[in-house]
Order: structure tokens, then sequence, then C-alpha cells
């Protein structure tokens, strides 16, 4: 104790005690560098494998914008022309198909009619389509009856096409549906132009008809619509559609039919593909309203027979002619 000084009260001092820094050991040092070199590398690499993912990821989406690009180029000069849109109006593309010989409604179309019904003042306009109308594809030419073997979509953006406007409302029906459905109506008057007979047991069809005029049921109005064994072929076969379908019409489908309408559900729901709801209170009203007014006109696609007589070439001033009155809401 005799050594160490503390202050007193004259004022002085104590003696400072220093101690001796201890100085860091060389491996402390080496192992610290060590993990910052690690730290240092494990961020080079992760930096390095960012900017690789990050030069793919351009590099894809670059191709994907090239794509797109390429796309859209394509399809803007493949779109068609704008289309009008009808206000107040229904355009309703009808197939007639042959089902008997397929599996299901990816079948030759055998009719093509677009019902134009006007709900502003009650009327019906109907357009036939021949079955062997031209049209082109893949750089060729094919009948417009053929698309239907492909789908739905198909026939629509063919005859969307064809007319110039957008149709997106379809009714499918096959023969035997149509045969039922005549039937229902208790058959049509229908005068024939000329004896028919016809007779193909391949295809399941018998045909015999004499010239005059007399009620045809069910099967022997499908017979009429089918036979095209004349010099006319498949347009006259296209006339005769029209007149079965105006004496459908405005003789068969009148105010006297309308108690037969609830029987005719049943046949209609189990034979119609269609993304229509026919049967809703809206186009029920409508329906009655048509059969009320009863005023209907039918046309065929305006056009001419091919040099070998097997198609029907569209004449496209006449058709946009044809759709203005026809299609339109000043019909």
């Amino acid at each position: 104790m005799a050594n160490k000084r503390f202050p007193s009260s004259t004022g002085r001092t104590r003696k400072t005690v220093k101690r001796r820094r201890r100085r860091p050991k060389l491996g402390r040092i080496i192992i610290f560098l060590i993990i910052i070199a690690l730290i240092l590398a494990a961020m080079f690499q992760a930096l390095r494998f960012a900017y690789g993912q990050s030069t793919e990821l351009y590099t894809y989406a670059a191709g994907l914008y090239k794509n797109y690009q390429s796309t859209r180029k394509s399809a803007q000069q493949e779109k068609p022309a704008p289309v009008p849109e009808f206000n107040n109006a229904d355009n309703i593309l009808f197939i007639g198909i042959n089902k008997s010989t397929y599996t299901d409604i990816n079948a030759y179309a055998d009719a093509l009619f677009i019902f134009h019904v006007d709900h502003s003042n009650g009327s019906l306009s109907i357009l036939s389509i021949p079955r062997n109308t031209a049209v082109p594809l893949n750089n060729t030419i094919v009948p417009i009856g053929s698309f239907q073997q492909n789908g739905i979509d198909q026939t629509l953006g063919a005859v969307s096409n064809l007319v110039n406007f957008r149709i997106r409302q379809y009714i499918i029906m096959d023969e035997t549906s149509l045969v039922d459905f005549i039937n229902a109506f208790g058959g049509i008057d229908l005068y024939v132009g000329s004896d028919m007979d016809y007779d193909d047991p391949q295809g399941n069809i018998s045909i015999h008809l004499k010239n005059g005029y007399q009620h045809l049921d069910g099967r022997q109005a499908l017979g009429y619509l089918q036979y095209r064994s004349d010099d006319l072929g498949d347009i006259g076969r296209s006339e005769r559609q029209e007149i079965f379908l105006k004496s459908f019409y405005t003789e068969t489908l009148t105010v006297n039919s309308i108690p037969k309408i609830p029987g005719l559900v049943n046949i209609l729901n189990n034979s119609l593909y269609t993304n229509i709801d026919l049967f809703s209170l809206t186009n029920l009203k409508n329906y009655i309203w048509l059969i009320k007014n009863n005023t209907v006109t039918v046309k065929t696609l305006p056009g001419k027979f091919s040099s070998d007589g097997k198609l029907w070439q569209p004449n496209s001033e006449q058709i946009n002619d044809t759709v203005t009155q026809m299609l339109s809401n000043g019909n």
C-alpha cells in the first residue's frame, strides 16, 4: 500500500497506471479475411447468376415480342374490312345437315340460310346460300358447305366473310328433325314443277313425286328439298328451297298454328343445336308477332355457275346490294 499515491488535501494527483494494449493474433486476422473473401465471392457469383438470368429473360422476352409483332401484323393484313352491325334485329344462320351418315354435327351442310328477323316491323328476310358456293381456302376454292365438316366456327366465319358482316347466332337441324318438324304442322301444300324420280340406296334416299299441286308429308317434303337431278342441279334445289320457305311461312306457319307451338318444344329441344334461347318469353313473343305479320322475303345469293357447272360463283357487288336490302332494318 506504501507504493500508491492518493490525492491529498494539498492538491497532489495520483500517478496513472498504464496498461499494455493486446495485439490481435495473426490467426484471427487470417480467418476474418477468409470470411470476407467468401462473402465477396458469394456476392460476385450471385450477381453473375442474376446477370445471366436477366440476359436470358431479356432474350426470351424479345423473342416473344418479335413473334407478337409478326402475328399482329399478319392478323391486321388478313383482318376483313369493318362490317356493319344491325340494331333491333337478329341475323341467324340456319344449317341443314344429313346427320344420318355422321356421328355428330360436323357434317357437310346441305342447306344454308341467313334468317334476318326485324323486331322493328315484324318482318322476316331469308337469304339462301347454295351449298356449292365457291369460297377461298388456303389458296384454293372449295364449296361453302364443306366448312361445317370442321365445326360451326368454320361455317360462321366463311359465311360472315361471304356476306361481309359478322353472324354469331346459329341453328343446326338434321333431316330427321326436319321431317318431324313438318309433320308436326300436318305437312305442307306445294306445287311440284316436274316429275321427280331419284333413288340412292347407299344414301337411303328415295324420291318419287309427280308434277302438280299436292299435299306433302314430312318425308315427301324432304325429298322435294333434296332433289337435284335436273339441269339446274344445286341451283334448282336452292330455288325449290325458296318456294318451300315462302309456302311454309305464309300458308303453314299461320295464326292457326300458334296453339301447336308448345307441342313443338320437345321436338326442337331434342333435335336442334343452337346458341339461341328459342323458348324465352321474349323470343316466343317475337315469333308470334312474325307469324301475325306474315311478311317474308326470300332470295338466293347473287352469282353464276362456274364454267364446269360445279360451283356457284358469288358476285360480291350484287351481294353487298342484296345484304343492304334484305339484312338491314331498312328492309
